[in-house]
């Protein structure tokens, strides 16, 4: 990719880049479309939601609803303090 392209794919597909020497700061726009019981818990609310049942709804959330499950609660933790382990070994 150049300067001021825009560049698209999975958040499933494993990806880098190279770090950033320049003065100024480099920007990342990341949007996530998912069922609501499938999230990601490094996200912080608010949590935009476009649809629900099909139908167009677009509005916020405080809460997502899978969060109100304690199990599923403790595992999208563990996920995240995974992923930031993963971070500083890898890093």
């Amino acid at each position: 990719a150049e300067i001021g392209d825009i560049v698209l794919f999975s958040s499933q597909m494993l990806h880098s880049t190279t770090p950033n020497i320049t003065e100024q700061s480099r920007w990342a726009y990341v949007v996530e479309y998912m069922k609501m019981n499938h999230y990601d818990a490094r996200s912080e609310s608010p949590y935009f939601v476009a649809s629900n049942q099909g139908r167009s709804q677009p509005r916020t959330l405080k809460q997502l609803p899978a969060f109100n499950s304690l199990p599923k609660q403790l595992i999208a933790k563990s996920s995240y303090v995974l992923h930031n382990i993963s971070q500083k070994v890898f890093n």
